[in-house]
């Protein structure tokens, strides 16, 4: 478990699926996200298979987000991981979300002594890049045409990486 000033941040359990459901399955949640609605064998897969974090306010242990650290495709054979998160609509704008990935990034390059974390955003997805460049991630390039919705829209990725040299350097721990 890992805690801030103002949230608590734990691994997902099956007992949270109506809560990871609720956030996942809005139409803000899946605005680009290719996978679109998930049900609840996706959530139990979520719990057995992957390093999934919920986001709890410490007041209230309302869960306002969902981080995933999964497998990083795009690289072979580094240490490196690859990062999703979807935050409640409601608790946008409060940074949030940005106080949850400082602690999960830095649990990710001292406990799991991972050297490098992606992420690919959709282009359009505004609220995501400003995330990232504010947390110290670099712009790689993008991937023209990088994903498919089912509903046929498509999305070019933006490719940002960082390190663990470049978040020390960057970010006040």
């Amino acid at each position: 478990m890992l805690e801030t000033k103002r949230l608590i941040i734990r691994r997902l359990k099956k007992e949270d699926t109506p809560y990871v459901l609720a956030i996942l399955n809005t139409d803000y949640a899946n605005q680009y996200n290719i996978t679109g609605p998930i049900n609840e064998a996706i959530v139990w897969k979520m719990v057995e298979y992957s390093l999934s974090f919920v986001i709890l306010l410490k007041d209230t242990n309302e869960m306002i987000g969902i981080v995933g650290v999964e497998k990083d495709y795009l690289r072979y054979n580094m240490k490196s991981v690859s990062l999703t998160y979807v935050l409640n609509q409601k608790y946008e704008g409060n940074g949030y979300m940005y106080e949850a990935l400082k602690e999960i990034i830095y649990d990710i390059f001292t406990r799991l002594e991972r050297k490098l974390i992606s992420l690919r955003i959709a282009n359009l997805n505004e609220r995501s890049i400003n995330l990232a460049k504010r947390l110290g991630f670099h712009y790689d390039g993008m991937i023209k045409m990088g994903t498919r919705k089912e509903d046929g829209t498509i999305y070019d990725d933006l490719l940002f990486t960082l390190t663990k040299k470049d978040f020390e350097e960057n970010i006040e721990l």
